[in-house]
């Protein structure tokens, strides 16, 4: 009996090393390449609007910090947490529902070729840049 619940726990083990490393593989941000001879194949962007969806989704909080930072950088601490908590939720609300919409409607073409409705494809895009 012993013996049967460690091939278990490996197999679970398991699993959640490949599912882990199957969200890994969505967070990795990526750059499309441009010109005027490339153009995106119609799976790639559903992809892409899909892998935007998840992201935001699963990092949706991660705007409220985001806003902490930059309001405390831009005033004092004590305003900076005041003001980007609530600069944070109501940015971070917007981007679960958006990211929900991505999910839900990626094989759909809305808006046209799949672009991004948010001023940041991902959130802490603007810092990256």
């Amino acid at each position: 009996m012993l013996g049967r619940f460690s091939v278990e726990m490996r197999k679970r083990r398991l699993l959640g090393l490949v599912l882990m490393g199957f969200a890994l593989s969505l967070a990795v941000p990526t750059v499309p390449a441009t010109g005027p001879l490339y153009e995106h194949s119609r799976s790639a962007r559903m992809t892409r609007k899909l892998g935007r969806g998840v992201l935001n989704v699963l990092f949706f909080w991660c705007e409220i910090p985001h806003h902490i930072n930059q309001d405390a950088r831009n005033t004092d601490f004590f305003t900076g947490v005041l003001t980007g908590t609530g600069k944070g939720i109501v940015a971070g609300g917007r981007r679960l529902v958006l990211g929900l919409y991505d999910v839900f409607t990626f094989p759909v073409e809305i808006p046209r070729n799949y672009e991004d409705v948010q001023q940041t494809e991902f959130v802490f895009e603007s810092d990256i840049d």
